[in-house]
């Protein structure tokens, strides 16, 4: 067990965290209160759908999803908790517990593999599931995808954000089919998405293309009528306003062979004219730039907007391009203005409010960590002592003699010289600084290594490396938060404290939480 120091808060184990996913932009809600905001725009009446949805090309070699979460023999039953505990149940409802039937693939090394079952079933998804979802739905679909995707990078598949997503199409897994106008079940806004592929799979944006529009019967004609738009590429938003957009039109560029001409008020310009007239709400997706990954984009799902008006302006070679200005629906909580205001405090351009300490760290750490109260006016902070390292009495553990001999001080697998990769099982735990592998033990490479500083095996020891704070809760004292998006399998930051025995706890102990906990394994397919 390890207990923390420095807070007079108790926690009783009867209280619930309500702790907003990884994936979210908007800051976590401690106090049990929903967010207001929540804008329910009326179902247009006689829809249909109209768009093609065509995602990826054909698919490459695929991995079937792994089945599902599946309670362990032992974990039956409640389980008693202490004081802080984290409040894990094995009783609780999870999506595909039962009726996940996707046949067992093989993912080999080599990147091939395929769905023996993949034609015969839908993944325990029911259709009314498929057109209709809701949050846990989503969040079990997402943390399937970015599993297999993870194990097909391991496997050195190029494109596997493409790959996982032929298989997840063929196999039929996806949510919220049914196009919509407004909010889509389950994805919230300030949710964050790591390519279009996952949109598709919950149904936020499942167009290719930048504007996605649903037929409208309108006295005996078929409408098209736009419900939600990515501000990406030409069409990105230059003034990065986060109450309002300026979208740009389509059409108007070279094409075939032929010049470029005006843009006509038609097709996809035509569909964001309509919600003009229908005035209907429109999804908004802004994209950014992934800090983490070269060359990528992430996107924050912003809410819904009022396309307001429409005008033509001339482009730089004399054309005529249409634009139209989306302003944001008052009453939601913020979403991309969340994204931007972080990164101005990154900058320096403008200082954090309510900062009660520059660093708690005290230098402790590469990047400062700020303390923030957003809460209350309380300015004084009770003594404590900021640690990096584990306070424990264990027995003697000997250092393993053999390092790796890696050619050129770069690690690699196959050759055999790395004795650190070795014993991974001769393949890399981390792809792009993201833990893909499935162990219950990972051995980096260590100081007495012959590799570099930034060798692909060390993650761990290279410390902090993203912006975080602790904040000021409502209910529950202190907590910890980031500035940044994070990837599942993303190393954030070593967990330290007093380790003690069960059995010691004292009364002024008042963050407890038990490590040996022994949690249901999510399994994969290929442990099978």
């Amino acid at each position: 067990m390890a207990r923390g120091e420095g807070s007079n808060h108790h926690l009783h184990e009867s209280e619930a965290l309500d702790v907003m996913r990884l994936r979210s932009l908007h800051p976590m809600s401690l106090n049990g209160v929903p967010h207001s905001g929540l804008f329910h725009v009326k179902k247009e009446p006689n829809t249909t759908n109209d768009q093609d949805i065509v995602l990826a090309p054909t698919p490459l070699p695929m991995v079937a999803p792994f089945p599902s979460f599946r309670p362990s023999a032992a974990g039956s039953g409640p389980v008693k908790r202490g004081r802080g505990r984290p409040r894990g149940t094995n009783n609780s409802k999870r999506p595909f517990a039962t009726s996940y039937n996707v046949s067992s693939a093989s993912a080999s090394t080599s990147g091939a593999s395929a769905g023996a079952g993949a034609g015969h079933s839908n993944g325990g998804i029911s259709q009314e599931d498929c057109r209709t979802g809701n949050a846990e739905l989503v969040n079990s679909l997402l943390m399937r995808f970015d599993a297999v995707r993870r194990r097909l990078c391991q496997n050195g598949i190029g494109d596997a954000n493409t790959t996982a997503m032929g298989t997840f199409k063929s196999l039929g897994l996806r949510t919220n089919s049914r196009k919509r106008i407004g909010p889509v079940p389950g994805v919230d806004v300030g949710d964050i998405f790591y390519c279009r592929g996952e949109m598709y799979l919950v149904g936020l944006h499942v167009a290719t293309v930048d504007i996605e529009f649903m037929g409208i019967h309108e006295n005996l004609a078929v409408k098209a009528l736009a419900i939600s738009v990515v501000s990406l590429g030409k069409n990105v938003d230059e003034a990065r306003d986060p109450a309002s957009l300026v979208f740009k039109g389509y059409g108007g560029t070279a094409k075939y062979g032929d010049g470029p001409s005006h843009q006509e008020l038609d097709g996809m310009n035509l569909a964001l004219d309509y919600a003009i007239q229908k005035e209907t709400a429109v999804r908004v997706v802004r994209s950014e730039e992934d800090q983490m990954r070269k060359n990528k984009k992430i996107y924050i799902y912003d809410g819904l907007y009022l396309v307001t008006k429409k005008w033509r302006e001339p482009r730089e070679n004399g054309f005529m391009i249409y634009k139209f200005k989306l302003v944001r629906v008052s009453g939601q909580k913020p979403g991309f203005k969340v994204w931007k205001d972080i990164q101005q405090w990154k900058s320096g351009l403008v200082p954090r409010p309510r900062i009660m300490l520059e660093d708690i760290s005290i230098g402790a750490e590469l990047s400062k960590i700020p303390m923030v109260n957003e809460v209350s006016d309380e300015k004084d902070l009770a003594p404590f002592a900021y640690v990096t390292t584990l306070s424990h009495s264990v027995a003697t553990v000997h250092h393993m003699t053999s390092k790796c001999m890696c050619i050129k001080k770069e690690c690699g697998k196959g050759d055999g010289n790395c004795f650190c990769i070795l014993r991974n099982g001769d393949e890399f735990p981390y792809v792009d600084k993201v833990l893909v592998a499935r162990r219950q033990m990972i051995f980096e490479c260590g100081s007495f290594c012959c590799c570099y500083d930034d060798c692909r095996n060390k993650m761990i020891q290279n410390g902090l490396k993203h912006k975080l704070e602790v904040f000021k809760t409502v209910e529950c004292g202190w907590g910890l938060r980031s500035w940044d998006p994070f990837r599942a399998g993303t190393f954030i930051c070593e967990y330290v404290g007093e380790v003690i025995e069960k059995g010691e706890e004292g009364d002024d102990d008042d963050y407890i939480f038990d490590l040996s906990r022994v949690y249901s394994s999510l399994e994969w397919n290929y442990e099978h």
